[in-house]
């Protein structure tokens, strides 16, 4: 019955560990319109907040982004303060892009107070994209796309995932031991009796 408890416990470790902390995974909420104020669903900013219904629509999972002129467009996630220190995988998949400067999968950081710490971007190909970060506990981090200076174009984003990154052989190491100590346990009691 105690081995059954611990497998448990580990099972219920990793599924914790896996958890994706993205909130709206459909796109279905568009609704955020400012950068300051909230973690909540998608928000975007282009050249100043905008509710990114504005240049994004959603359809069954996917959110495709519309570029309309030159401008800085984001589609994002904000976390305040709510992610614990640790690294994390941002992901995200993309397709139909056709956007003629690009875009770019990003994590932009900031402090408590919304001042500028710096960023992790890279550009967005078609197919699965991902990057890891490390977070501190505290900080503002914004996980989305962005395209800056395209005059035109669009593209597809679906499965959004953020998960916290398990010492996955740190947790089997602790929890393997855990198995052997118990079975050792099991096999020297029964040669006392």
């Amino acid at each position: 019955m105690k081995k059954l408890a611990i497998i448990l416990a580990a099972l219920a470790m990793a599924g914790i560990a896996s958890a994706n902390l993205i909130n709206d995974v459909t796109y279905s909420n568009l609704s955020g319109s400012s950068a300051v104020g909230g973690t909540g669903d998608w928000f975007g900013y282009a050249g100043a907040d905008q509710v990114p219904s504005f240049f994004v629509t959603a359809a069954t999972g996917v959110a495709t982004v519309s570029v309309i002129d030159g401008t800085e467009w984001n589609l994002y996630q904000q976390f305040e303060g709510t992610l614990a220190a640790g690294d994390y995988t941002w992901s995200v998949d993309a397709s139909n892009i056709t956007v003629n400067n690009g875009a770019t999968l990003f994590v932009k950081k900031f402090d408590s107070g919304f001042g500028w710490i710096g960023w992790d971007n890279q550009p967005l190909a078609a197919g699965p994209n991902s990057m890891t970060f490390t977070a501190a506990a505290g900080n503002i981090y914004q996980v989305g796309t962005l395209t800056s200076g395209a005059t035109s174009g669009a593209y597809s984003l679906t499965n959004p995932d953020l998960v916290p990154e398990p010492a996955t052989m740190g947790l089997f190491a602790i929890f393997g031991g855990a198995l052997w100590f118990m079975r050792r346990s099991a096999v020297r009691n029964r040669k006392n009796t």
